[in-house]
């Protein structure tokens, strides 16, 4: 059994995520169609395909919905599909795919982290809610079985241990994209209290209460939900333990169960909370508010991502306090000199979010096919990764690279892009490292 979806699988039934199963369990629907479509684009059906997804903050910030973006008009143009997308609340997301789920009536896709489906994927193939993909993959998928013959570690990633495909998934090129969040400091305020960046808890209990003696508002900016916890233990990696499941010498544990570990690191946030250097409302891990948070000169240092985070809050900072400076800081240890155990790293294929599938009431499972398989041809990498030549990108020297608009907009950078392209959050596409070295602009976000 793959270990890494065991763990998965563990935890998603161990904190409930996701949806409750659909009814008795009947086993896998049956794919059964005679390709009509070709392997070229733009494809030529009159059908529509419906596609449930969630709308990313950063689009969400112009537009009502993904149909009035550039890069769905493109995708429809050059794919030929004519697709239409459908999105939850921003606030509902979890509340309104249960409640999908449950309803009975599917759209033809449905994009989502489907380890968070109670039981996993294989429990919502069994449940018929959606499609094993292993046929329709051979039949109408070969830009993605190409990539997955290329790269079996893929394959096993986005099978069942039942041996099912389940979901177009979202692919990271390389792994300099797999390392994307991290603590930032104020140089600036680290001058006027005459400290360097720090590298111990000590050091950081130290620099933060001297940045509360110095009129810091928030002297460290952060948020701690379970999903961060899990993603990227900031302090709590400090000491030896992530915040959920992992593998140690080919035993699987859980961070938590750590008594000592985790209760000093709930002790050291403790007295963090009480002496004010915590943001008072990091429970409140809603988007709006920690941008606006984050935006304003009030904290001394934060953990974020470095491209639709600090990317966002350094321009809006500098732009109210120009002498404003930045500077990155090495996840903390308990002893100086110490490697940190854990920090933030992601795996190639994003297996939280981003994974389209196709469900078991989709009426053209083939069109449903060729318009996710889209994503992984060398056309449809150009627009998820850079949206469309001439206005959001052009080629120099053979390389695709962002326009004057998106990079020197009026907003910020993950806006202005989410209107043309989907290469800042997730999505049925292979994301270009290229896009990562334009996107993060800034030599400290690099």
């Amino acid at each position: 059994m793959n270990t890494r979806k065991s763990i998965m699988l563990i935890a998603a039934a161990a904190l409930l995520l996701g949806a409750s199963g659909c009814g008795d369990k009947a086993g896998s629907v049956a794919v059964d169609y005679e390709p009509t479509l070709g392997d070229s684009y733009p494809v030529k059906s009159d059908d529509t395909i419906t596609y449930w997804v969630q709308l990313h903050e950063s689009a969400a910030k112009n537009y009502n919905s993904l149909n009035e973006t550039e890069f769905a008009k493109a995708l429809k143009e050059k794919s030929g599909v004519n697709v239409e997308f459908i999105h939850p609340p921003v606030t509902q997301v979890s509340e309104k795919f249960n409640l999908l789920i449950a309803s009975g009536e599917l759209p033809d896709i449905i994009e989502w982290g489907w380890y968070n489906f109670t039981g996993g994927p294989h429990t919502a193939i069994e449940d018929e809610v959606i499609l094993p993909l292993n046929d329709v993959f051979k039949k109408s998928a070969p830009n993605l079985t190409k990539i997955l013959d290329e790269h079996p570690e893929y394959a096993k990633d986005i099978s069942t241990d039942e041996g099912e495909y389940y979901c177009f998934p979202f692919i990271r090129e390389s792994d300099y994209l797999n390392t994307y969040r991290g603590p930032m400091f104020r140089k600036d305020i680290l001058d006027k209290i005459g400290c360097e960046v720090p590298e111990t808890i000590d050091e950081w209990d130290t620099v933060l209460h001297k940045m509360k003696e110095a009129g810091v508002k928030i002297p460290l900016a952060a948020i701690f939900d379970n999903n961060i916890l899990s993603q990227t233990s900031l302090f709590l990696g400090a000491y030896g333990v992530p915040g959920g499941f992992w593998v140690d010498n080919g035993e699987v544990k859980y961070g938590p169960y750590d008594q000592e570990a985790y209760s000093s690191f709930v002790k050291l946030l403790a007295g963090w909370y009480k002496d004010g250097l915590i943001d008072p409302d990091f429970v409140d891990t809603e988007n709006s508010r920690v941008t606006a948070t984050n935006s304003t000169p009030d904290w001394g240092a934060c953990e974020s991502s470095c491209g639709g985070g600090f990317g966002t809050y350094i321009p809006a900072i500098k732009s109210q306090d120009p002498n404003a400076e930045f500077v990155p800081a090495k996840y903390p240890v308990l002893k100086k000199g110490d490697k940190p155990k854990f920090g933030q790293k992601n795996f190639n294929v994003q297996l939280s979010s981003g994974c389209a599938a196709i469900t078991t009431q989709c009426k053209n499972v083939e069109l449903a096919a060729k318009l996710l398989d889209f994503g992984y041809t060398d056309e449809g990498s150009l627009l998820y990764n850079f949206g469309v030549e001439g206005d959001s990108y052009n080629m120099k020297d053979g390389v695709p690279t962002y326009t004057d608009k998106i990079v020197n907009g009026d907003q910020p950078m993950a806006q202005t892009l989410a209107g043309y392209a989907r290469a800042s959050y997730f999505g049925p596409f292979v994301q270009a490292e290229n896009y990562m070295k334009q996107y993060a602009k800034l030599d400290v976000q690099k």
